[in-house]
């Protein structure tokens, strides 16, 4: 989807398209999770759950740079992070936000490869280790308020 919209709308709508609907869509599962098959969830991956509830636990008070965190890694697959937020209590707001940026990079580089779709003659046109080292170091990025130094910095000069 992200290479064609790429190829028929271009970067500026294509990109803001994607990143809209694949956010609209990780919504809509996490709503589907929490109102209707949340149990079957619990009961099909039960040690994947607790888990990632584990993870959730330890990073509760950065809570929303863990999901963007989640989002821009492919640590987790998106399709368990989407069902499991709700049964572990991750607050929509936190869920969406994070998913609509998280989503973003990765978005930004398949709708750019979707522009020139014709000229592409193998997978590593796209993808290549200076993409994968620079998409996994956004990721790290996300984390770095979470690292204790960090914070007191910052709050050391917010004082």
């Amino acid at each position: 989807m992200s290479f064609l919209a790429g190829a028929i709308f271009g970067l500026p709508v294509g990109f803001f398209s994607v990143t809209f609907v694949a956010t609209l869509g990780a919504s809509c599962s996490f709503a589907l999770s929490k109102y209707t098959v949340g149990g079957l969830v619990n009961r099909y991956f039960p040690e994947r759950i607790e888990q990632f509830s584990n993870e959730v636990n330890k990073h509760r008070h950065n809570l929303f740079n863990y999901i963007l965190f989640l989002r821009i890694s492919p640590l987790l697959p998106n399709w368990f992070i989407n069902l499991a937020s709700p049964l572990l209590h991750i607050p929509f707001s936190y869920f969406f936000i994070g998913t609509f940026l998280g989503i973003m990079p990765a978005t930004f580089v398949c709708v750019k490869a979707g522009l020139t779709l014709q000229e592409l003659t193998s997978a590593s046109d796209v993808l290549n280790t200076q993409l994968l080292v620079t998409l996994f170091g956004l990721a790290l990025l996300t984390l770095l308020p979470t690292w204790a130094p960090f914070r007191s910095r910052v709050s050391n000069l917010f004082k």
